[in-house]
């Protein structure tokens, strides 16, 4: 085995099995959101993720001029990627190996093989991340609805992404009962032109802004029988004392069977 710094000459996979591979690498799928990861260089130069998905063809093929066309890459373009890559690390990512029935196969380093996997991981994370969330990343449409979302800046402490389970008219005011992930339901009072202008409707995806100074805190093993109609069961998961009053945080558990 060696450093590859000579192109390899390899055939490429017959159709069938190049269809397959590019259908493993490029699955087809409803539009949805993932990030971008670049190589961060010591030297302070970057890698774009375009040179991963290269690595991940060259393991899914064994074959540089495969992994080349599965890219959309000329096998120029492709080879000189592969020159930057092993340049960039202390160790070659890919290999070359000369001989065999197909002339040579190419294949990728122990390192590019963490490197790869740990792409992989950082999607999944990302997907998980955005899921715990309530942020549906296969959801793009209506697209202007999705765009808010990612864009919404605020200032409030405690922001709940939910679903819309109900929305009840009353004269001046809407009720809206908004189901929270992990099972807990919150509901608040609106006016009827807000809830309008928002276009407030069982189903969709929305978000509950509650100020850190409107939370009051209870202790206990059952829920404290007060008039508050939003009753959050959790767990105090970190305490940080000021001069003035301490900040309080709160993990939400899975509620009790008892509605709220």
């Amino acid at each position: 085995m060696t450093r590859s710094t000579a192109k390899p000459r390899t055939k490429p996979l017959p159709k069938s099995k190049a269809k397959k591979a590019s259908q493993a690498i490029h699955p087809t799928a409803s539009p949805s959101l993932v990030p971008v990861w670049n190589l961060q260089l010591p030297d302070g130069g970057r890698l774009g993720e375009d040179r991963i998905h290269l690595l991940q063809a060259i393991a899914e093929t064994g074959s540089l001029l495969s992994a080349a066309g599965l890219c959309g890459l000329s096998y120029r373009t492709a080879w000189s990627r592969v020159q930057e890559l092993n340049g960039a690390f202390s160790e070659p990512l890919v290999l070359s190996a000369q001989g065999g029935a197909d002339g040579g196969t190419t294949h990728l380093s122990a390192q590019a093989l963490r490197l790869v996997s740990l792409h992989d991981e950082a999607n999944r994370l990302f997907q998980r991340t955005a899921a715990d969330h309530g942020l549906s990343t296969a959801d793009l449409h209506p697209l202007e609805t999705f765009q808010r979302k990612l864009s919404m800046r605020t200032s409030v402490r405690n922001e709940y992404a939910g679903r819309i389970h109900s929305v009840t008219r009353g004269k001046v005011n809407a009720e809206i009962q908004l189901d929270l992930r992990g099972g807990s339901r919150i509901v608040s009072q609106i006016t009827l032109a807000s809830c309008e202008n928002l276009g407030l409707v069982p189903g969709k995806d929305a978000w509950a802004l509650v100020k850190s100074n409107w939370v009051e805190i209870a202790t206990g093993e059952r829920a404290p029988k007060v008039s508050a109609r939003n009753i959050l069961p959790g767990v105090v998961s970190a305490i940080r004392h000021g001069e003035a009053s301490d900040e309080v945080t709160l993990s939400l558990e899975a509620p009790n069977p008892s509605p709220l």
